[in-house]
């Protein structure tokens, strides 16, 4: 059975034609015509195979999902048309190795369940493979593995002292057009996602964060033409602050001389102070610094020794100091000294001793 594949003019004795079998036998014969007769040349063929393998697919983008940061990736259409199924490679440990085949030309998808690019940047190549099978076993035409491209892995470090995230990344670098910016997306505490900034380069600084809320970070990186895009994986962290006990307790007050005080304070084991700024007031209203104690021993201990007691009541507390050197807001209990008044009662042999309720 013959089939009419195509014409030409008069005076153009060249044709080309592709040819899709595996392998068979195709016959050829040229006829023209004329208003009278028909003419025929001879019947030429031979038998031909296919082993030219398909050319390597070409990856759009790899891309991960930040709802579940597994890796999908997209590629363009094989061809030719006899492109059957892809192969999709992994780079683990240093070697490409298969770990799964797309069959159908026009699939040009897929969705790596086993991925942990939480964890790494991964990367990853594919390769196609044809219809036609030939050699001794058979074996089918198989393209080279296309140009990989590599997931933006994500890192994020957090300044609890100055209060800042640092982000940093890989960047997208197997775009032919290459990478025209990245565009940083944060949410607070489980709300939308929205645009933070858009930079040039491969590391940021978050600044002003609030104590103990959790962030979470992805990157977008956008392609010169504008039609591809790669998201990074999500990244969360929690800014803890340092934890600052309640239980910051002046434990007493004490004249231990004439011009001293002594001032006991507690602290838990678990706090994380570094020590307390201590105050004083001699009308109990208004607190003043006059000086700071580390943390050492338990309870922790300071004297002051500008005073006179024997004159004066005086008033304390402290204020904890965190593990930042910040002062914080959690003030003490107050402590107030005991001062002692004796009136002897006109010659009676007896004295009369007076002094105020020992305070907090």
């Amino acid at each position: 059975t013959w089939l009419l594949i195509d014409s030409v003019t008069y005076g153009n004795e060249f044709y080309r034609d592709t040819i899709t079998i595996c392998n068979d036998t195709v016959n050829y014969k040229i006829t023209t015509s004329n208003t009278n007769c028909i003419s025929e040349s001879s019947i030429s063929g031979d038998n031909f195979s296919d082993v030219l393998p398909p050319k390597p697919p070409v990856i759009n983008y790899v891309s991960v999902d930040t709802s579940n940061n597994l890796v999908n990736i997209s590629w363009s259409k094989g061809y030719p048309e006899d492109t059957e199924a892809y192969i999709i490679l992994k780079l683990i440990g240093g070697a490409w190795v298969p770990i799964d085949t797309v069959f159908g030309i026009n699939n040009t998808s897929y969705l790596n369940v086993n991925s942990s690019a939480t964890n790494q940047s991964e990367c990853y190549g594919i390769a196609a493979f044809d219809s036609c099978r030939y050699g001794n076993p058979l074996s089918a035409n198989t393209s080279p593995m296309s140009i990989p491209h590599c997931t933006i892995y994500l890192e994020t470090v957090h300044d609890i002292c100055n209060q800042t995230i640092s982000l940093s990344w890989n960047n997208y670098s197997t775009w032919s057009t290459g990478v025209l910016n990245y565009e940083i997306f944060y949410n607070e505490n489980g709300g939308n996602f929205i645009s933070h900034s858009i930079v040039n380069g491969n590391k940021q600084t978050i600044n002003n964060i609030n104590p103990n809320s959790l962030y979470c970070f992805f990157i977008r990186a956008i392609s010169v033409n504008l039609i591809d895009t790669s998201l990074s994986n999500q990244n969360c962290i929690f800014t803890n602050y340092p934890f600052i006990s309640d239980t910051n307790y002046l434990q007493n007050v004490s004249v231990i001389a004439e011009t001293q005080i002594e001032v006991k304070i507690y602290t838990p084991p678990y706090n994380t102070v570094n020590g307390y700024r201590i105050n004083r007031s001699e009308d109990g209203i208004t607190f003043n610094q006059i000086g700071t104690v580390t943390r050492t021993a338990n309870p922790i201990i300071y004297f002051d020794n500008n005073v006179k007691p024997s004159t004066n009541s005086y008033s304390y507390n402290v204020i904890p100091i965190d593990s930042c050197d910040n002062i914080t807001n959690k003030t003490s209990n107050i402590g107030k000294t005991i001062k002692l008044e004796v009136n002897d009662q006109g010659g009676s042999y007896v004295n009369k001793l007076s002094w105020e309720p020992y305070l907090n």
